[in-house]
């Protein structure tokens, strides 16, 4: 995302990027939320950093009276157990969060005992749901 966002300058001012940091104030989220809602080129989407946000956002936006996703899509990522059953079912995208443990807790203990570390990539599956719409 950041990559294609900095080789698309000449959209990049058109982005609608809000901040947000666990257990931090919801309400103030909200607030830029309905800005956005009202503006007549409303968002089509939220990407959320989580799924625990995605779910949060669409209680807020089902609120609102809006419909997911008929209204608007909504993603998140971690596959939180609980996306699944949401309603709509959170599209969502999986990483392996005990791999990534077990492989930084290796990553550790080889820089303890000063031995070399590599970088690991991760290649996350996209696990698609029901709260987003096709496009047209």
């Amino acid at each position: 995302f950041v990559k294609a966002y900095q080789e698309q300058p000449e959209i990049s001012y058109k982005s609608n990027i809000l901040m947000y940091q666990s257990g931090g104030n919801f309400d103030k989220l909200a607030q830029r939320l309905d800005a956005y809602l009202q503006n007549p080129s409303r968002p089509t989407a939220i990407a959320c950093y989580n799924d625990q946000l995605a779910i949060r956002v669409m209680d807020y936006l089902k609120g609102r009276g809006l419909k997911l996703p008929a209204d608007i899509s909504i993603v998140g990522f971690d596959d939180y157990h609980m996306s699944q059953y949401m309603s709509p079912g959170i599209t969502t995208m999986n990483h392996e969060k005990t791999t990534m443990g077990e492989d930084t807790g290796k990553q550790m203990l080889r820089l303890l005992n000063k031995q070399p570390v590599e970088s690991i990539k991760y290649d996350p599956q996209l696990i698609v749901r029901d709260s987003v719409a096709d496009l047209n």
